[in-house]
């Protein structure tokens, strides 16, 4: 693995906290009460999140499984939340990101 690799695996590892504070963010501009829905199904994420900051080496299979765990909760969440507050093409955009970094870091895992 190269250099360039290393630093996108450890950007993709070290960002992955971000995703879901970025719909808490959205969700506490909104109300309280989604705050709190959000918070609850976006808890596991966040928690998955701290763990990958705070350990040094993650493997890729548990990395892309989180991404592509991610790809579902963006999945159901752009079909069943009706009062999305987030802009249009969010989720979207999220889906794509989410599944894309996931099957990076599975080929990566597979080449390894």
């Amino acid at each position: 693995m190269n250099q360039t690799e290393k630093m996108i695996i450890k950007f993709l590892k070290n960002t992955f906290i971000f995703l879901p504070l970025i719909y808490f963010a959205g969700a506490l501009l909104d109300s309280c009460d989604v705050f709190l829905r959000d918070f609850i199904y976006g808890l596991p994420f966040l928690l998955v999140g701290i763990y990958f900051l705070i350990k040094e080496n993650v493997g890729l299979l548990l990395l892309s499984s989180a991404y592509l765990f991610h790809v579902v909760f963006d999945l159901l969440y752009f079909f069943f939340i009706e009062d999305s507050y987030m802009i249009p093409f969010y989720e979207i955009i999220c889906i794509f990101y989410d599944f894309f970094a996931g099957l990076y870091l599975l080929k990566k895992r597979s080449l390894s």
